[in-house]
């Protein structure tokens, strides 16, 4: 009787599976590929929300306006708070947090106030980082004034910002992590 040992050697051509390497390849190209995504898509989320608080200011400064002009004239014997003009129907429902309490698109906190028998009103926009400020601030009066709406953005020194707004002036009034933007509007032209 012969005994043989038989000893094969796997042939790389008819391997399967996937090396170390080639897994390695793969993923980094995959990791790459999504933190792309994910930078576009950042981008995008925060010009949505830039969007979206230029959009509450304006529906809210015309809403407040359109009341005030037609209905009254002027602020009411006890003045204008966010929850009279919430009650209202002047802003909108998805700034309600709870009562007395609310936030603009950027996560801020949101504060509106009118004096009794005056023909003003301000908002304040809070907790707006660098960016956002300057966003705010430069885009604010060329918005407002297109709308037929008199409206002043304010540092919290209350300096008036002016209507050409540059990036220079902007970035002097946001030169906090958390800035805040005051903003007056007329009832009437």
């Amino acid at each position: 009787m012969k005994l043989s040992a038989k000893h094969t050697r796997s042939n790389p051509s008819h391997r399967s599976g996937y090396t170390l390497t080639e897994m390695a390849i793969v993923l980094g190209a995959v990791g790459i590929v999504l933190g792309a995504v994910w930078g576009v898509s950042s981008l995008v989320w925060k010009n949505y929300e830039q969007r979206n608080v230029m959009e509450q200011i304006t529906t809210i400064a015309q809403n407040v306006r359109d009341y005030y002009d037609t209905s009254i004239g002027a602020m009411p014997t006890g003045g204008l708070t966010a929850e009279i003009a919430y009650n209202a129907g002047l802003i909108p429902s998805e700034m309600r947090i709870s009562a007395n309490n609310y936030k603009h698109a950027l996560g801020g906190a949101f504060a509106l106030v009118g004096a009794a028998g005056s023909l003003s009103f301000n908002m304040t926009l809070s907790d707006l980082s660098k960016a956002d400020c300057i966003n705010l601030l430069m885009q604010l009066p060329g918005r407002m004034s297109e709308l037929g709406i008199n409206a002043e953005g304010k540092d919290s020194s209350n300096n008036v910002s002016p209507d050409n707004m540059n990036v220079t002036t902007a970035t002097g009034y946001c030169n906090g992590t958390s800035n805040n933007v005051y903003i007056e509007f007329k009832l009437k032209n």
